[in-house]
């Protein structure tokens, strides 16, 4: 059976998940809980992105009438006001070039599960 993707997002989370898949292979049954998809919330108005990672990482968030940034430890949250959506980014340290971009529907919040290099982050609704 022949299974090709057109479009360049779909591809890179096919790829994004199955390097997730791989670096998990022979881990202990506790590191596989963390892998469960997280539900996307409900933010009315807003767009939201909370740190699940271990690490304090840059998280960025933009709406069409604002871009925030903040060093959030693992737990907390970062928001912007943005009824149309927006993006939110995510780096290692506040100097890297490199990091993790998603694009937010209006109204939703996604989670850092694990911090990957090159654009390979796990979200939490990576298997929604």
């Amino acid at each position: 059976m022949r299974f090709k993707l057109k479009s360049e997002e779909d591809r890179r989370n096919v790829i994004a998940y199955l390097a997730t898949y791989q670096t998990t292979m022979g881990k202990a049954p506790e590191a596989m809980e963390q892998m469960t998809a997280l539900p996307s919330t409900d933010t009315p108005g807003r767009v939201c992105v909370t740190n699940g990672a271990m690490g304090q990482h840059l998280f960025i968030v933009e709406t069409e009438n604002a871009r925030i940034s903040e060093m959030l430890k693992p737990g907390e949250q970062l928001c912007s006001d943005g009824a149309q959506g927006g993006k939110i980014s995510v780096f290692e340290h506040p100097d890297d070039q490199e990091g993790c971009t998603r694009l937010m529907a209006p109204n939703k919040s996604d989670t850092l599960v694990r911090y990957m290099e090159f654009d390979r982050c796990e979200w939490g609704t990576h298997n929604q």
